[in-house]
């Protein structure tokens, strides 16, 4: 699965800028939030886009503040120019379907379906027949309703809207593995607390439903473990690692519970990069530096005592050593009962061609 030009789950972690709504509506601090994920090394800068009357009611306490996280379309546009020009790879997260089709025209290289819209069909078909690659949330989500929307995204995934053949059509993508969506374990809570972190999810994730798994957490962002609990997520089997970024955590803003400040962001960057080494692959072969080691550490049949030409060699007659290469302490059984062809004195490493 690409997003962009980077290919997930292929050694390197993908790793994505989440502003969410930190910007708070004003136009010079989403600016300040770009650049700091511009200069943190991250893949991705993800953006959300809400129109406040389409995602709440009216009479809701949190109508107004959406409101006023609400930009023009001169300024989005500004936006994605500036995250590009930065090298950054632009996801979109829309909560409502003109939004979407919004981040469409601004060629948005892939969604992210909020846990929100994950119980939503018609969210989930616009979406999928967009033919982007899709990042679903699951966060307060059931198996029932995670296997519902994989499945409507399958149906739809790049069809066109509004076909009359839709259904029809049979699903060429013969399975879930062929689809370009990737499952983002966590959920919302500001913050979320340690042990509702539940990484083992990410690879029951990936059992269960054949997806690759990225993870986004929402833990208390002055806790040490906030740059701790990413990198673990990697060894969990994580791809994807999706994080919230903030200007200045001091100012006590938008989701500043859970988000990091620009330096943090770029901290927890440089330390997946170098623990994401450690993951490696299954290994075929031992490396040369293995085999280095190998040769230094390992102990070799030598001998005890003095061994005479036709002499019967016992247990007693021989040592496990840290030598030059020989034979192996389970290669005993080669020598022990056999005749020794030639002299042998203390420590000299036994071979197969020393015994008759």
């Amino acid at each position: 699965m690409f997003i962009g030009d980077k290919e997930l789950g292929k050694g390197r972690t993908f790793i994505i800028a989440e502003v969410a709504h930190a910007h708070e509506g004003d136009v010079s601090k989403m600016k300040l939030l770009i650049k700091a994920a511009g200069e943190s090394g991250a893949d991705a800068i993800k953006f959300q886009k809400v129109v406040a009357d389409e995602l709440v009611v009216e009479n809701d306490p949190r109508h107004a503040n959406f409101k006023k996280m609400e930009f023009s379309e001169t300024q989005w546009k500004e936006f994605f120019d500036y995250a590009r020009s930065l090298g950054l790879i632009v996801l979109g997260e829309p909560f409502d379907e003109s939004s979407a089709d919004f981040f469409e025209a601004l060629g948005v290289a892939g969604y992210k379906i909020h846990s929100t819209d994950l119980s939503n069909p018609s969210m989930l078909e616009k979406i999928a027949k967009k033919g982007t690659p899709i990042l679903l949330a699951t966060g307060g989500t059931t198996l029932d309703e995670i296997g519902n929307a994989i499945k409507i995204i399958k149906k739809h995934h790049g069809k066109i809207a509004n076909s009359d053949e839709l259904n029809k059509i049979s699903i060429a993508k013969s399975s879930n593995e062929d689809l370009d969506i990737i499952l983002v374990h966590g959920y919302q809570n500001f913050p979320t607390r340690v042990d509702d972190s539940h990484l083992a999810m990410i690879r029951f994730y990936k059992e269960e439903f054949g997806l690759i798994v990225g993870y986004h957490d929402h833990v208390d962002a002055d806790s040490a473990i906030a740059l701790i609990l990413p990198v673990m997520a990697i060894g969990a089997g994580a791809v994807l690692i999706d994080k919230h970024i903030t200007y200045d955590r001091s100012k006590k803003g938008i989701d500043h519970e859970s988000s990091l400040n620009p330096d943090e962001f770029k901290q927890m960057v440089l330390l997946i990069r170098e623990c994401e080494k450690s993951i490696g692959n299954i290994r075929k072969e031992m490396s040369d530096d293995e085999i280095g080691y190998r040769r230094k550490f390992k102990k070799n049949i030598v001998v005890r005592t003095s061994i005479r030409k036709g002499q019967i060699i016992k247990t007693n007659n021989i040592a496990f050593k840290r030598s030059e290469p020989g034979l192996s302490p389970m290669d005993a059984i080669k020598i022990v009962g056999n005749r020794a062809k030639r002299d042998m004195e203390k420590d000299h490493v036994i071979r197969l061609e020393d015994c008759e």
